[in-house]
């Protein structure tokens, strides 16, 4: 039987089971003070959403964010070790300059 005979209803369907599959959501329960409930609740109905998907909106949004890492360019990056290294006391040779192929290189 092929499923793009049957409806439009069901070919729907079956595309949202298809992306749905490869990525199953897992059940949990997680609670709310009040207050915060109803602004969630509040919010799903203003979009017209489930509650659940604001939920789930809101902590991937969060998550992204603290996972999401700043990309430095070399000068960026040059800067922030010599910082971290004033931050620690740490104290290269001061003929570092002169000396950079015996440091290096160790010649």
């Amino acid at each position: 039987m092929n499923i793009l005979s049957i409806d439009n209803t069901s070919v729907a369907y079956y595309a949202v089971y298809s992306i749905r599959r490869k990525s199953m959501m897992q059940r949990t329960q997680v609670y709310f003070d009040t207050e915060t409930l109803e602004l969630l609740k509040e919010e799903a109905k203003e979009k017209k959403i489930t509650l659940a998907r604001v939920i789930r909106e809101k902590v991937e949004k969060n998550i992204k964010k603290k996972t999401k890492k700043k990309q430095m360019n070399a000068a960026e990056f040059l800067s922030h070790i010599a910082d971290l290294g004033k931050k620690l006391g740490v104290k290269g040779p001061k003929d570092l300059s002169q000396r950079i192929d015996e440091f290096a290189y160790n010649t």
